[in-house]
C-alpha cells in the first residue's frame, strides 16, 4: 500500500514538472511565431511604403510606422 502511495506521489510530481515545462515551451513557441509575424508585417509595410513613395501617395501614418519598424530592427 505504501508503494502505491509512493508511486502516486512520484507521478504527481513528475506530471507537475512536465506540465510546467510544456507550458513554457508553448509560451516560447507562440512568442517566436508572433515575432516572425511582426517581421513579415514589417517587410510588407516596407514594400508598401516604397511603392507609395514611388507613386507619390505616401500618407503621414505610413511614414511614422516605417520609422518605428526600422528602429525596432536595429
Amino acid at each position: 500500500m505504501e508503494a502505491i502511495a509512493g508511486l502516486t506521489t512520484l507521478f504527481t510530481i513528475a506530471g507537475t514538472i512536465a506540465g510546467i515545462c510544456l507550458f513554457f515551451a508553448v509560451f516560447v513557441w507562440l512568442h517566436n511565431i508572433s515575432l516572425n509575424v511582426y517581421k513579415i508585417y514589417g517587410i510588407l509595410e516596407e514594400w508598401n511604403y516604397d511603392r507609395n513613395k514611388q507613386l507619390g501617395t505616401l500618407t503621414p501614418d505610413q511614414s511614422k510606422l516605417i520609422e518605428k519598424i526600422k528602429k525596432d530592427k536595429d
